[in-house]
Order: structure tokens, then C-alpha cells, then sequence
């Protein structure tokens, strides 16, 4: 299920919340983005601090909290996904469409006003339905993972750079965490 940002923090330097990452998105569509106005909007939130991360998931029916220490995360990882086949099938149908118009009417002005129409939604569909994932995954395997798409109402586009600066973010801090207790483990032998 493909989740909108609401909200995105992703920072070298912790927040006041002492986080280096928040993200917050809801599910898309506009149902949810009116059910989000009138805040009975089912959330997804992640966080990452120095000691935790923090996954959580509400809708109607429930709420779910699941806080893994830094040093049981094992990987980050991120990528995309572009729906170009969805896209190029919504082109063809157009051209079907307009080619019908043609052959029932006689009008070539209907039927290329179909495929242009097609090919604007197409293009449309292609851009606004990209879908970028970001998670973690714990030392038993278990994956965590959002995956997000353009917020065209909430005004947050998210790309591929800010999705790799939270995977070098957990990293880092993963790699920090196993250093401070080297250096606490070598203190007290």
C-alpha cells in the first residue's frame, strides 16, 4: 500500500525530539486525505534516534508501536518503482479508443483529441504514482518498510537523494552506536 508524507525530518543533527529522522505519511487517495482533514486519518510513522527506532502504524480498528533498539538493526535500504507498464497500457487503450472514434465517425480531430487526452494521463499517471520505499530490517530478518508516493496535496515530494541521506542517517548511527560500546567495553576491561 503506497502512503503519502505528511511530514519529513531527515538530519545529520537531531531534532527536538532528539530523532534524526520522522517521517510521517498517511494512505492515498482522497478519502484519506479528507478523513486526514477531519484527523481520523489512519498514520504510519517511523523515527530513528541514537538508542531506537521507532515503526508505528493506526487506522480504525487499532494501533501498533514497535520500538527496536539501534543495535538490533542489522540493514537500511531504499529504492523506487515506476509504474512505466501501467502507464504505457492506459497510452495504448487511448490509442484503441481514438482509433475507434475514427473508424465510427469519420473524425480524425475526435479521435486524436482521445489519444492526446490518453497520452496526458499516462504521463500523469506515470509521475504521480512513482512509488519510493525506505525501512529497516532487524537482526532476525524482519523487514519495516514505508512506501511512499508524491503528495500533491500535502506539498511533499520526497526523492531518491532524501531517501538515500535516511539510509546513510541510520547507518551512521547504527555505526556510532557499535563504537560507543567498543569504547565503553574497552574502558572497563
Amino acid at each position: 500500500m503506497a502512503l503519502v508524507p505528511k511530514q519529513w525530518y531527515a538530519s545529520t543533527s537531531p531534532n527536538e525530539r532528539n530523532n534524526y529522522v520522522e517521517i510521517l505519511a498517511r494512505k492515498s487517495g482522497f478519502i484519506a486525505w479528507f478523513l486526514a482533514l477531519i484527523k481520523v486519518d489512519p498514520t504510519f510513522f517511523m523515527s530513528v534516534s541514537h538508542r531506537q527506532v521507532v515503526y508505528q502504524a493506526s487506522n480504525l480498528m487499532g494501533y501498533q508501536k514497535i520500538i527496536l533498539p539501534i543495535d538490533s538493526i542489522s540493514s537500511s535500504f531504499f529504492g523506487y518503482h515506476k509504474p512505466w507498464k501501467a502507464a504505457i497500457a492506459i497510452f495504448f487503450v487511448s490509442i484503441a479508443v481514438g482509433s475507434s472514434i475514427i473508424d465510427a465517425t469519420h473524425s480524425a480531430m475526435g479521435g486524436m483529441t482521445a489519444m492526446l487526452i490518453g497520452l496526458i494521463i499516462a504521463v500523469t499517471y506515470y509521475f504521480l504514482n512513482k512509488e519510493l520505499f525506505i525501512g529497516i530490517t532487524d537482526n532476525n530478518g524482519e523487514k519495516f518498510a514505508l512506501i511512499l508516493k508524491r503528495s500533491v496535496l500535502e506539498g511533499q515530494d520526497i526523492n531518491e537523494q532524501q531517501m538515500e541521506l535516511v539510509t546513510r542517517i541510520v547507518l551512521t548511527v547504527i555505526d556510532n552506536q557499535k563504537s560507543q560500546k567498543l569504547i565503553s567495553s574497552s574502558i572497563s576491561s
